[in-house]
């Protein structure tokens, strides 16, 4: 008897993985406290992260999927924020990509006498999709919290955006 085998390729996800970090095109020397630079740019049909930086207490994880848009989950060092953290995300979709910015887990927010804060600037270029869907925002009793967005959309555009708080 004759068997038909099939040969099934594995699908090609690697594990969650730090981003490595190209510090050629970011002022290195005089670098913020959590500051985190993205830049999502074309690769064939794939998106691609072109340029990441996170300085403390932010850290970025790229999924590397073999998929057309480019998946990045942010993270704070230390289980969340306290008095005094401030991180500032500035993240560039040049036109035609696909990107998605995701959170690993809840962006705790601890009591502190100092406030701390968060914000996002993005820039999404002719065509591009940006969808910005974090775990919520987790506020203890006694903490100060300050956060903005703000997103420059190209006139064919796309954003998703979720903020939410518990």
């Amino acid at each position: 008897r004759a068997r038909a085998r099939i040969a099934r390729e594995p699908a090609k996800i690697a594990p969650l993985s730090a981003v490595s970090v190209d510090l050629a095109p970011f002022e290195t020397r005089n670098a913020i406290a959590g500051a985190v630079r993205l830049r999502f740019v074309r690769s064939g049909e794939r998106t691609v992260l072109d340029r990441a930086f996170a300085s403390s207490p932010a850290r970025i994880f790229e999924a590397r999927a073999m998929a057309p848009a480019c998946w990045v989950y942010a993270a704070t060092l230390g289980g969340g924020l306290v008095g005094g953290d401030s991180v500032r995300m500035d993240i560039e979709t040049v036109a035609g990509t696909r990107a998605l910015l995701a959170t690993q887990a809840s962006t705790k927010v601890y009591r502190s006498l100092r406030p701390a804060s968060q914000s996002i600037d993005a820039r999404v270029g002719d065509g591009a999709l940006l969808a910005v869907l974090p775990d919520p925002v987790v506020c203890f009793a006694g903490a100060h919290f300050t956060q903005t967005q703000r997103y420059d959309l190209h006139a064919d555009a796309s954003l998703v955006a979720v903020d939410w708080m518990t």
